[in-house]
């Protein structure tokens, strides 16, 4: 959340998002379609991650999410990311699913009636997004959390030491 949440603070009006939260597409679900609410998206799976983002927003779209991947090397392919829901304020456009599963970025953005090629940034987990998003510009970002880059920060308890990637060593294979 720490990426959406610094963008929305710093004024941005075009972005979507995709993010798994269970809890917040259950509230989509209870306040209905067309209804206007409040919602705590994300930062609920890890200690030291970034806060809930406080969003106001009407839900535009409740999915099955249960589609069809495109392109190489998925397409054709059944991805079920379970009960999936937007929430939308202006330009702003958040996808929340319930499953985690890879979401291709692209088609779920599509079959959720979001022009990701209008948005002046999509914010993704996903290492393999530009596959089918075809994006000006890539930006990979280190925030805290579950899905940290820099595997030395991440504090596995039950992992034999030096391991790579966590620890630089001379023959990592």
């Amino acid at each position: 959340m720490t990426t959406l949440s610094e963008l929305l603070a710093a004024g941005a009006d075009s972005v979507a998002a995709i993010i798994y939260d269970p809890e917040t597409v259950a509230r989509a679900y209870e306040l209905g379609l067309g209804a206007t609410g409040s919602f705590s998206i994300g930062g609920k799976l890890s200690e030291g991650g970034a806060p809930p983002l406080q969003f106001h927003g009407t839900v535009k779209k409740l999915f099955d999410g249960d589609y069809e991947l495109i392109g190489t090397p998925y397409g054709g392919l059944r991805s079920p990311l379970g009960a999936t829901a937007l929430v939308s304020d202006g330009g702003i456009d958040i996808i929340v699913t319930s499953k985690r599963i890879y979401p291709q970025p692209s088609a779920l953005l599509a079959v959720m009636n979001v022009d990701g090629s209008a948005k002046r940034g999509i914010v993704v987990k996903d290492t393999c997004a530009t596959s089918t998003l075809n994006p000006r510009e890539v930006m990979n970002v280190d925030t805290p959390g579950l899905t940290i880059w820099d595997f030395a920060k991440v504090p596995y308890r039950k992992v034999q030491r030096p391991r790579f990637p966590m620890d630089d060593i001379a023959e990592p294979f």
